[in-house]
């Protein structure tokens, strides 16, 4: 299939809401791009619109049991796995950036030509970035990667925001000797973190590359008397995704972001937990708790237990992060790492001989943490993750 496919903003919409392509700093990823088969994040999602035009009430999430849906993952693809073979051209002196190895780069008429190839499968879910950066650069050999080969570690930013780069890079070293540690190898030759506006506050991981808004990182004002180092904090979260979601994939129903997003939380939160003091950590949870609650108060659907959590992200983010660190409180850090070990070499979405040919759901993860709990703790697995419990 050819396709051409232009974007030619002139000046901000009304709401500014198309700020993926701007002068300096631009970021999509290939969802913008033609792909096949029914796109459903394209139908209205505000339920008085969808009343307005006599549409049905939306789904948020298929039953955890929808034989469709559990064939297809976060990118709605059933497939297992894409190579990327691209050549992005930008305005010098603009560096473009994609995920896989760099293979060559060059310059004609004024542009900047950069050609990426992937090593490997990766998941169908990969992005476009070009500004004008400087570059810190560094490697590590994960201490969990048995092949001891180095990964190159490259932070993107703007001259003028070097304010938290020592901890984000701390950050992405500390995650990638933890991960590989306790869940599996690092599975690309690279991990590059990059700078884009401010137009947008999140950071985004895909395979070897995290987008990272401005906004909560690289201009963040951290006091480490007051403060938690959300910065990085966020990039060992970041950094979890290379793990929960692009090894191993989950399926896209009810739970999923129990296993993409709690499990990133709970992660990250270890890392925090050996870099920063008990103290630390528990401003971090109150955070969370603070967030859970006022969210929950607001919100105008029912909760649901945790494995089966749909598009709120009050519970899986904040109160995910609490369930998890309570459960690591009663059945101890190395049983839960066992658990997730087992899980994700059970279930990786590559070359794996053992996958059963559909995705996990956390019906799946909770037999996984089944079998590391004493049958005196049980009860506990039901009270934090199937049923709807206050958190204190």
């Amino acid at each position: 299939m050819n396709f051409r496919q232009t974007l030619q903003p002139k000046g901000f919409e009304a709401d500014n809401s198309d700020t993926d392509v701007v002068y300096n700093g631009t970021f999509f990823d290939n969802a913008d791009l033609p792909s096949f088969g029914y796109q459903k994040k394209y139908e209205l999602q505000d339920e008085d619109d969808r009343k307005d035009f006599k549409l049905t009430p939306r789904m948020q999430k298929a039953q955890r049991d929808d034989v469709r849906e559990l064939m297809n993952a976060r990118s709605g693809s059933d497939s297992d796995g894409t190579t990327l073979d691209i050549v992005i051209s930008t305005e010098a002196p603009q560096t473009a950036l994609t995920s896989g190895d760099l293979l060559a780069t060059w310059n004609s008429d004024g542009r900047n030509y950069f050609h990426y190839k992937t090593n490997q499968s990766i998941i169908h879910f990969y992005p476009i970035v070009s500004g004008h950066y400087e570059v810190m650069r560094d490697t590590s050999i994960p201490s969990g990667n048995t092949s001891k080969e180095l990964v190159d570690l490259e932070i993107y930013y703007q001259k003028g925001h070097e304010y938290n780069l020592t901890r984000m890079m701390e950050s992405m070293k500390m995650s990638l000797d933890y991960y590989s540690t306790h869940f599996s190898p690092y599975q690309y030759k690279q991990l590059r973190i990059v700078e884009f506006p401010r137009y947008r506050s999140f950071a985004q991981s895909l395979p070897g590359i995290i987008p990272f808004s401005e906004a909560i990182g690289f201009i963040m004002d951290i006091d480490d008397d007051k403060d938690v180092d959300m910065a990085f904090y966020i990039t060992a979260h970041e950094v979890a995704h290379q793990w929960w979601g692009l090894q191993l994939e989950a399926a896209n129903v009810q739970g999923q972001n129990m296993i993409l997003e709690t499990l990133a939380q709970y992660s990250a939160m270890m890392v925090l937990k050996e870099k920063y003091s008990d103290e630390k950590v528990q401003q971090f949870l109150k955070l969370q708790l603070d967030d859970y609650t006022e969210a929950n108060l607001k919100s105008k659907k029912e909760e649901l237990p945790l494995v089966l959590v749909e598009n709120e992200e009050h519970i899986y983010y904040n109160k995910g992060a609490l369930v998890m660190y309570e459960l690591q409180k009663h059945i101890g850090e190395e049983n839960v790492n066992n658990a997730l070990q087992n899980f994700l070499n059970d279930w990786h979405s590559f070359n794996n001989p053992k996958k059963p040919n559909r995705y996990a759901t956390t019906l799946d993860l909770m037999q996984y943490f089944r079998e590391v709990t004493p049958d005196s703790l049980q009860y506990v697995l039901a009270d934090l993750f199937e049923e709807v419990n206050s958190i204190k």
